[in-house]
């Protein structure tokens, strides 16, 4: 394998994990372990000397920008919050009377969430809430269920919302660990993902991981 194929192939691997790029920028990381981790655990052929002068050459070249630092540090004052069992429910808009019944129903527990849109209106609750929910829903009003789901909730300082590229940002960190946001639902400062349970740890870790380029 040429030497330029042995960079694109480990800053590859590099950009997809992470963990292992939040711990290049902090400098946290033994490179020639990081080097070994590759060729044995990634199949990443070449010499372990060619492989470190790749990880070297990512360090000097993908410096995080300006507008990088500053995204990092905007998270780093966001607060996350996350919770398990949630369902999505997406209904038609004859389901308007019902949703505002349900929206009185939780009131005081904060067990729903709702986002409109011109056709749809998108309803997101509690799995212990769920059948009291569906009781006042009739089901021809329920287009689609999407179960076992969890909540990160992004809370922003409201100073800073108006930065352009922070759903981006997001979105992007959490497309490289190969995890489907099955729903979002924005009201900054708060910035709703919904992902399947089992994605919740890594989902997290990949929010967590921008809170730490600083």
């Amino acid at each position: 394998m040429g030497n330029n194929s042995i960079t694109k192939t480990v800053w590859n691997h590099i950009d997809a994990d992470a963990t292992i790029k939040t711990d290049l920028a902090r400098d946290i990381i033994n490179i020639r372990a990081l080097a070994r981790y590759l060729m044995t655990k990634k199949k990443v052929r070449g010499s372990i000397d060619s492989i470190i002068s790749a990880i070297r050459r990512y360090v000097k070249e993908r410096k995080p920008s300006t507008m990088e630092q500053k995204f990092h540090r905007m998270f780093d004052q966001a607060k996350i919050l996350s919770k398990n069992n949630v369902t999505s429910l997406t209904l038609n808009r004859r389901a308007e009377k019902y949703v505002a019944r349900v929206l009185d129903m939780s009131a005081d527990k904060d067990f729903v969430r709702v986002s409109k849109a011109s056709r749809w209106i998108k309803i997101i609750v509690e799995d212990s809430h769920l059948k009291e929910v569906l009781k006042v829903i009739p089901a021809k009003h329920i287009e689609k269920r999407n179960e076992h789901l969890a909540e990160i909730n992004v809370v922003f300082d409201e100073r800073i919302v108006k930065q352009k590229g922070i759903l981006a940002k997001i979105a992007s960190e959490i497309a490289i660990q190969q995890i489907n946001i099955e729903d979002m639902i924005i009201v900054p400062p708060e910035f709703l993902i919904y992902v399947q349970q089992e994605d919740m740890v890594k989902t997290m870790e990949a929010i967590l991981a921008l809170q730490k380029k600083v």
